[in-house]
């Protein structure tokens, strides 16, 4: 009878831990980085005849219309990165639920504006810049649920990362709902649903997750005094090590029950005490990292090197989307309105679909595999990018193969970092982790207007931005390698590597 309960019980909490997985999966794709869908969305608001007066005879599309709209973009954009380290803070302070229900408001707030906006009230830019901050403090909030999956946690994490690098797909439907007759405020007003969700969804967040603890240890360590910090770091430290081995002691569960154990949500198996003798030794340590202070971990060489490897990434990243129409118009008999709604499909679609490449990656316990491979394979697909750039002036389905690779690339890039922090560095500062590094990167994505610039610079202008960016993306293929070298590394008692 002990043995049936168990079994029923292990069963009962893979359902669980599938409908939060499935759950929380759907609400990052439909609420979380969707104000990069901009390509499709741009069509409608032209459609709508928004700023058209600028435009000679007040009919357009013109390139004035074109500036005055991408102003929305742009500052949506400047505000999601300026929000990344202000949401940090707040989710490493009141965690990961709260965070989401204000998020989930501020997002109803930016939707509606959208929707009631029009020239006479022009809320385009504060509405599209709230839903860009909202959207991406519940995605930041989401990334907390991947630490109830420990046994797969990199997989897991590429799969939520991979799902907000997707969520752009979201402009894609409105396209084409709007295409279908939908009319625009409709659009606005019905996706209110979305966060409404997230909000209700808040009240039923995991309890008890990584995050969660770390906070409510701090918070028991500093009314009781000194004495209760030691006491409670022993406590943390062996509750780490219980934790540990009841991981690995629960994966010969799937040995002894068929199809039960995932090692996070059966722990009512704990296996004879000869058996967890014998699985405690192969427990793995996790990173001193995780334990170090918020100030070690931002001044230690792991950090430096990936913050400054997703800077200069992402960098171009973004030079890329920004100088797709002139991209289109150096490439002959290519229409620039035709490659850019091509892009508006391939790219979200294309995020969505990379995942069932990038998360096996990031899940293999393989040397070329996990976070490692993860990298590897980013710089490899950025390289595999800046070469066919080089071919878009001699055929325009170079455009084709050019948005695939840069969907696969830009996908590992963001899956393998987020990954990596939460693996070297842990839930407790993820916050702040993965706040400065967006921070640092929208600093660095300053110099994207003097790429820009270079792109635009006649006679041959996209030939020179072509080759530097070729030139530093081979040049920080190097990267993954050191940080593969540093994970063989012994830290030392301050979780620091020299």
């Amino acid at each position: 009878m002990e043995g049936t309960s168990c079994v029923e019980s292990c069963l009962w909490k893979k359902i669980h831990a599938g409908a939060v997985m499935v759950a929380s999966l759907v609400l990052m794709l439909l609420g979380s980085g969707f104000i990069f869908g901009w390509a499709p969305l741009l069509g409608i608001l032209q459609s709508e005849g928004f700023y058209a007066d600028l435009c000679p005879d007040s009919v357009g599309p013109c390139d004035a219309q074109m500036l005055k709209l991408n102003a929305i973009f742009t500052v949506a954009t400047f505000g999601l990165l300026a929000s990344a380290l202000p949401a940090g803070i707040l989710l490493d302070k009141f965690g990961p639920r709260k965070l989401a229900a204000m998020s989930s408001v501020v997002v109803v707030l930016g939707s509606v504006m959208m929707g009631m906006s029009s020239e006479k009230v022009p809320l385009f830019i504060p509405g599209y810049t709230l839903m860009g901050i909202g959207g991406n403090s519940v995605g930041l909030s989401l990334f907390t649920i991947s630490s109830l999956y420990k046994k797969y946690q990199s997989g897991v994490v590429g799969a939520f990362t991979a799902f907000w690098n997707a969520s752009p797909i979201v402009m894609l439907f409105f396209s084409l709902l709007y295409s279908a007759g939908v009319a625009y405020r409709t659009l606005w007003l019905g996706y209110l649903v979305v966060p409404v969700c997230i909000f209700i969804y808040s009240f039923f967040w995991p309890k008890e997750h990584e995050h969660d603890a770390h906070k409510k240890l701090q918070e028991e360590s500093v009314l009781e005094g000194p004495q209760a910090v030691r006491e409670s770091e022993k406590m943390s430290d062996s509750a780490d090590y219980q934790a540990d081995a009841m991981l690995v002691v629960n994966s010969s569960v799937e040995e002894k029950v068929p199809g039960v154990g995932d090692g996070t949500f059966c722990p009512d198996y704990a296996g004879s005490p000869g058996e967890q003798g014998a699985k405690q030794g192969k427990t793995s340590t996790p990173s001193n990292l995780h334990s170090a202070s918020l100030k070690k971990q931002l001044c230690s060489l792991q950090f430096m090197l990936a913050a400054a490897y997703l800077a200069l990434q992402a960098l171009f990243v973004n030079t890329f989307i920004g100088t797709l129409s002139i991209q289109a118009a150096d490439s002959p008999g290519a229409n620039v309105d035709t490659i850019i709604q091509l892009f508006g499909v391939i790219f979200p679609v294309g995020q969505l679909v990379s995942a069932i490449i990038v998360v096996p990656t990031l899940a293999s316990k393989h040397w070329l595999g996990g976070t490692v491979g993860g990298y590897i394979a980013t710089s490899i697909a950025g390289v595999i990018l800046a070469s066919a750039c080089f071919f878009e002036v001699i055929s325009k389905w170079a455009f084709c193969a050019s948005f695939i690779a840069f969907s696969l690339w830009r996908s590992f890039l963001y899956c393998t970092t987020w990954a990596y922090d939460i693996e070297v560095f842990g839930y407790e500062h993820y916050g702040v982790i993965s706040g400065v590094m967006n921070t640092l990167s929208g600093i660095v994505s300053c110099a994207q207007y003097g790429l820009v610039a270079i792109a635009v610079s006649k006679p041959h202008g996209m030939l020179v931005f072509d080759t530097l960016q070729a030139s530093i993306l081979v040049l920080l293929a190097g990267l993954p390698l050191l940080l593969f070298r540093l994970t063989k590394r012994h830290p030392n008692k301050d979780g620091i590597l020299l």
